[in-house]
């Protein structure tokens, strides 16, 4: 019955059945990671959930893709999970280079409330795809639009590093 439902969801609507998927994830990720944080060692299940978290924004980036026609980046929802994608992707770059617990603890509250915003305080109207007004179809969009999220998310989570440092190194 549980999975009939959840295949029905599905199949009705890709984009916001993974939305709640990866908005699940990240909320049952946010406990493991703060864990993980307070035993001070890095944790492979936080950096694979991670992972899990950014395949499935980017499939439900290419799905709305190819639903709508265009770029998934011309409203607030399309956004804001956007937004979340260049976040996971800069933390798990990060993650890469600096083994540090800090890291997914300072992201995922981070990347969880974009999430939840976008799927449960968006109104139902401005989830949805429309067509582009002519203005705005132009490669200029793709290009100049997508540069800017992904420095917005890398100015949110060098801010964030930045200022967990402060708070760690406080009597330094």
């Amino acid at each position: 019955m549980i999975l009939d439902n959840l295949f029905k969801n599905l199949i009705s609507d890709p984009v916001g059945f993974l939305g709640l998927l990866a908005f699940y994830i990240l909320l049952v990720n946010l406990p493991i990671s703060l864990g993980v944080l307070f035993k001070k060692k890095s944790s492979f299940v936080v950096t694979l959930l991670t992972i899990l978290v950014n395949f499935l924004i980017a499939l439900q980036l290419i799905f709305r893709w190819i639903i709508s026609g265009h770029f998934p980046i011309s409203n607030l929802y399309e956004s804001l999970f956007f937004l979340t994608w260049g976040i996971t992707l800069g933390q798990l770059l990060i993650e890469r280079e600096y083994q540090s617990p800090i890291i997914p603890s300072i992201a995922i509250p981070i990347e969880l409330l974009t999430v939840a915003f976008a799927c449960f305080v968006l109104p139902d109207d401005l989830k949805l795809s429309s067509n582009l007004v002519p203005a705005l179809r132009s490669s200029w969009l793709v290009m100049h639009v997508s540069v800017v999220m992904l420095s917005y998310a890398a100015l949110i989570i060098g801010s964030l590093l930045s200022a967990s440092v402060l708070f760690i190194n406080k009597n330094e």
